[in-house]
């Protein structure tokens, strides 16, 4: 391919397009050299953002374009994520992962303009993101949300392995080649996995947060990013191909927060809607603790979802919905419905006492006791918040994100809260931590409150008994066994 115009790398050149550049040396306008490090000439930009400029190039003497991007920012941050790209697509070899090319990170020492300014170039991958698809095209069928699900997982099952996380998935870093094949882009957030990182995350440190509105899990939104936050946003770009709609135009329930998404994807089925629930859940604990756990699941839901559903009752335009299956014609409705009433009848009339049960006056102390005067400060200290009723006008006023290493590939996470009771005056802490972790909250003297070891029982949330929650500062925290205490921030009561 020999191209036709050149492309000028200054993002202040007033007409950096100009096609009669496309022979000379340096730029008619602005006279920055037209060929970067003596083998790239630009060809069309491709995008810019406020610390990059990606420009389609040509190698001199090769067919084959290629694609660079140039670092333009001045933040430091921004030029150690840069640094970081190049890094690990230096790393990590997958046919979902653009490829550098040889030598293809480089500081352009000669252009006087951009002094030591980082460059990396790349392969170009043909195709186009799944947002400008999703523009084109109706929602994905459920087959096609598996297939896209597996290809995605498997890339970043090599990145997780790697000890990176990818921080930014959403349609727009996600190329469609034409042969179906999905390539993951823009490594400019990927963030590794050191001690050092967990142990920041651990303490509630400030973690520069990084990531897009809608894709992004809470703990990302407060600067704690986990791996698991990627498989949030991977359960949310298929939640949008799935509806045809960005995550911030879906509605979400009023009291719990979670996504309403449902009834608007008109080929989902239950086990994919399961799993996606699943993939979107608020707390990182709930998801699938590692990616390869997340491909064991999709293929799972893949099986129960391999016979087609039966068309139901709530049908929109035609399609297929899983449901209740519609019967064929009046004679099999009246036939079921029959059987059904009179199974009501034989089950009534089995299970009916007409002879009410006597009341046993033990059975009402846990209602009295949720009914209960509520207590002040000092005097709800060591004392159950449900019991006292304290629970009711509850509110988390600050939270942190822990995990938990289990393995090189198995870093499971888990939420803590600090909950206040205004009625109550107290506070408590309320985590998904594992059994046998101890939770507590403590004040700045390092007196503790409330102290509980999570016991092995069935559920996944637990409380710790309440402390002080009026003219004091406190935090809850919870330890692990063998694993980093995790606290949130001190908080003014």
């Amino acid at each position: 391919m020999t191209s036709t115009a050149s492309y000028c790398f200054n993002p202040a050149c007033p007409q950096p397009a100009d096609p009669e550049n496309a022979h000379l040396e340096q730029c008619r306008h602005c006279q920055t050299p037209l060929v970067l490090a003596g083998r790239f000439r630009g060809i069309q930009k491709l995008g810019q953002s406020t610390s990059a400029l990606t420009v389609e190039v040509q190698e001199l003497g090769l067919p084959t374009t290629r694609v660079c991007k140039l670092f333009i920012g001045n933040h430091p941050k921004a030029r150690e994520l840069f640094a970081q790209e190049a890094f690990v697509l230096r790393k990590i070899h997958h046919p979902g992962i653009p490829q550098l090319v040889q030598d293809g990170y480089f500081l352009l020492r000669e252009l006087g303009f951009l002094h030591n300014r980082p460059c990396l170039v790349m392969e170009k991958v043909a195709g186009q993101s799944l947002s400008q698809w999703i523009q084109e095209y109706p929602p994905i069928s459920a087959q096609q949300a598996y297939d896209w699900l597996q290809q995605l997982s498997l890339i970043l099952q090599k990145l997780h392995d790697q000890d990176f996380f990818h921080r930014d998935i959403k349609p727009s870093n996600i190329l469609l080649t034409p042969e179906g094949q999905l390539v993951l882009i823009d490594f400019g957030a990927t963030r590794q996995v050191t001690e050092t990182y967990l142990g920041k995350v651990g303490v509630g440190q400030d973690i520069t947060c990084i990531g897009t509105p809608g894709y992004m899990p809470p703990e990302q939104m407060e600067g704690n990013a986990l791996p698991q936050s990627d498989v949030y946003a991977l359960g949310r770009t298929i939640i949008h191909l799935l509806t045809g709609k960005h995550p911030l135009e879906l509605p979400k329930d009023m009291d719990t927060g979670a996504l309403l998404w449902q009834d608007l994807a008109p080929y989902t089925t239950p086990a994919l809607t399961q799993l996606l629930d699943q993939l979107i859940a608020a707390a990182p604990g709930r998801r699938p603790p590692t990616v390869s756990v997340l491909i064991q699941q999709v293929e799972q839901s893949q099986l129960e979802d391999a016979t087609p559903a039966p068309l139901s009752w709530g049908a929109k335009n035609g399609r297929q919905q899983p449901g209740r299956q519609l019967l064929n014609t009046p004679l099999k409705w009246i036939i079921s419905m029959a059987a059904v009433l009179s199974m009501g009848g034989i089950l009534t009339a089995f299970y009916w006492n007409p002879s009410p049960t006597p009341v046993n006056p033990e059975s009402t102390q846990t209602n009295q006791q949720l009914n209960a005067v509520t207590c002040q400060n000092q005097a709800c200290i060591g004392r159950d918040p449900i019991d006292n009723g304290c629970d009711q006008d509850m509110q988390t006023i600050t939270s942190n994100t822990g995990n938990i290493r289990k393995s090189k590939n198995y870093l499971s996470a888990y939420r803590l809260e600090l909950r206040y009771s205004q009625a109550c005056a107290a506070t408590w802490s309320k985590t998904e931590a594992p059994s046998g972790s101890t939770q507590y909250v403590e004040d700045r003297a390092g007196n503790q409150y409330g102290s509980a070891v999570i016991p092995v029982d069935e559920f996944t949330e637990h409380y710790a008994d309440m402390g002080p929650g009026r003219d004091i500062e406190i935090r809850a925290c919870v330890e692990p066994r063998n694993n980093p205490r995790t606290c949130t921030s001190f908080v003014k009561l």
